[in-house]
């Protein structure tokens, strides 16, 4: 068995020594990043940084100004701007919206200036082809109304007073008091701007389009007349009420579902006020692990051993209480906690292994899903349960901190969306991360 334990450890550091990381790092008053061994790639020089990853892309932040920086520390884009925003493509791409001095301007992940910051707006044009931006909608400075400008901000409409994305390309847009519809990505008007109204022809109140009209998507209004128009823009005209078009699909059997609120999890003890000397619990195993325990009692002390494979694994009689936490109506077969006259301590039931000693003053569940704080002389630590579906293990962080703030996500350098779980503590008015496989990602 201690093989078995030392080949699964050895299988865990492969996970997260294997991946590459990028965590913030904290050095005395400024922050920079390390990988997930604590070494240093982006040197501190930063009041505050993200740890979000997306497309390999950190804002850095300096004097109240933000900038974008890769994972070797190149500056993207120059720390120098009031705010940025990613534009998202598609999973492996985006651009940002830049403003500055109440100014707007975009540029490409790679950093290239498409405007600069001297629009009163701009708004990216989604397009047919997903990840690809060509088109913009720009207000420019003292105008009231909007151009569509392509890529080399050559103009293609002018003077648009209002325009509202239908998607893959296609926009109305309002142009005095007629509405037209143009695909920004064919550059071409499906209907001039010389309608009184354009609209979906998807969705009416507990109705849908009759056969007939199956293949029509859009519509243009001009007096009675309607012009409808498929998704390819084949165009046909009516002359009915738009309430034509649909026909009524209510019925008279209606089913719903109804969801019950399992309730927050908690910690029940199995040992106090219990008349059974020797109760036998079912544990919930969804995600494997012992399916049952059986309470161990010997002169008012308690422990307790495992049934099924692990039948000879016990843990003697030697302790006042013993907890295991509760969710759904079960109880959860992940960790129990044991107490000792005052001191509480976290046992790992699924490798049979003390993750703490019994030594700390409490531990309680936090609100945020399987993170147990771990409290002592008013010092907070944390342990993360892993319940099985997260491929990693966790090491325990002791009570040293003032207070406990979050939990967030660093991505690999990759494709692979694996996470490394990086825990943000508050001491001395100080953030302290430190790293799920217990790395201390500050130096003061």
């Amino acid at each position: 068995m201690k093989k078995l334990f030392i080949l699964f450890f050895y299988l865990i550091s492969i996970f997260i020594y294997s991946q590459s990381f990028r965590i913030p790092f904290r050095l005395k008053n400024l922050w920079g990043f390390a990988d997930q061994t604590g070494k240093i790639k982006v040197s501190p020089k930063y009041d505050s940084v993200s740890i979000n990853n997306e497309n390999f892309r950190w804002f850095v932040y300096k004097n109240n100004k933000v900038g974008v920086i890769d994972s070797s520390g190149n500056e993207k884009l120059a720390v120098e701007y009031d705010s940025i925003e990613r534009k998202p493509l598609h999973s492996q791409d985006n651009d940002f919206y830049l403003f500055k001095n109440k100014r707007k301007g975009y540029a490409d992940i790679t950093g290239k200036i498409i405007f600069p910051c001297d629009y009163k707006d701009i708004v990216a044009c989604d397009e047919i082809r997903i990840g690809k931006i060509s088109n913009f909608f720009i207000k420019k400075e003292n105008e009231n109304s909007w151009e569509l400008q392509d890529y080399s901000h050559t103009t293609q409409i002018n003077q648009i007073q209002e325009f509202k994305n239908f998607y893959n390309g296609n926009y109305t847009i309002r142009k005095g008091n007629q509405w037209g519809f143009y695909n920004v990505s064919l550059k071409k008007w499906i209907f001039n701007a010389e309608y009184d109204e354009i609209g979906s022809l998807s969705y009416k109140d507990f109705y849908e389009k009759k056969k007939e009209y199956s293949d029509y998507k859009y519509f243009a209004k001009k007096g009675d007349v309607f012009y409808l128009c498929t998704k390819d823009f084949k165009i046909a005209e009516f002359k009915n009420k738009y309430e034509d078009f649909f026909e009524n699909k209510r019925s008279s059997a209606e089913t719903y579902e109804v969801y019950t609120d399992i309730g927050k999890a908690e910690k029940k003890s199995l040992t106090q006020n219990n008349s059974n000397l020797s109760p036998t619990y079912k544990l919930s195993s969804y995600y494997g692990g012992p399916g049952q325990i059986k309470i161990l009692q010997e002169k008012n002390k308690f422990g307790f051993q495992v049934l099924g494979i692990y039948e000879e694994k016990k843990v003697p009689p030697a302790y006042d209480e013993i907890q295991l936490i509760f969710e759904g109506g079960a109880y959860q077969n992940d960790i129990a906690f044991f107490r000792k006259k005052d001191k509480w301590g976290i046992f790992n039931l699924k490798k049979f292994v003390w993750v703490t000693e019994v030594s700390y003053n409490d531990i309680t569940l936090s609100d945020i899903r399987n993170i147990l704080l771990i409290k002592h002389k008013n010092k907070v630590g944390l342990f993360e349960i892993n319940d099985g579906r997260i491929d990693f293990d966790t090491q325990f962080i002791p009570p040293i901190y003032d207070k406990f703030s979050t939990i967030q996500y660093a991505r690999s350098l990759d494709h692979t969306y694996k996470s490394f779980h990086v825990y943000f503590f508050h001491k001395n008015n100080k953030i302290y991360p430190v790293g799920m496989n217990g790395v201390q990602f500050y130096q003061d």
